[in-house]
């Protein structure tokens, strides 16, 4: 956003957007549910969501936050190996997001690294401020996104899901903690 005199104002953006073959259907339901879930779901430690946008002949888009410092994964990359307080940091952070979803019936069945984003660039020593995104495919037991998976059928990261998603079982609480 830019004022009057073309500087930028207010917090950077993401712009979450579906490809045009993927612009109805259930990926149109799970960004749509990713918006509503993401509302729900205000805590420090989870993307600020700033808005779902759906026009007739536009392609679909999800506003959050820009958080500066890119993926948890990235930062790994790019640092090597955390030290110990800073992993347990992290960890706390993830746990204290994933207390308020799990409160409120949200399992995210995807938590890996690279759904884990850092608010600034930092050194491997520095304690970074943490947000877990991308609830695209998140289950709300009771909720509305129980039709948008076929019972049976995988969904996640194999690297970081847990036993009862291989085996099609309905995930909990503990799906999440597996990942974490």
């Amino acid at each position: 956003e830019v004022d009057g005199a073309g500087e930028p104002v207010g917090p950077k953006v993401a712009i979450k957007v579906l490809y045009t073959a993927r612009d109805t259907g259930s990926f149109l339901r799970r960004l749509s549910n990713e918006a509503q879930i993401l509302q729900e779901l205000s805590h420090a430690n989870i993307v600020h969501c700033l808005g779902f946008v759906q026009r007739s002949g536009q392609e679909p888009y999800l506003v959050t936050r820009f958080e500066e410092g890119g993926s948890l994964q990235q930062h790994v990359d790019r640092v090597g190996p955390l030290p110990t307080k800073v992993a347990v940091a992290i960890v706390r952070q993830v746990l204290l997001a994933l207390d308020v979803a799990h409160q409120r019936a949200v399992v995210h069945r995807d938590l890996k690294p690279d759904n884990v984003l850092l608010d600034r660039t930092c050194t491997a020593d520095e304690i970074p401020h943490v947000r877990v995104a991308d609830f695209g495919i998140a289950k709300v037991h009771g909720g509305l996104t129980d039709r948008l998976t076929k019972l049976g059928s995988f969904v996640g990261t194999p690297e970081y899901a847990a036993p009862e998603q291989f085996e099609g079982l309905p995930p909990t609480p503990a799906t999440d903690l597996f990942a974490t």
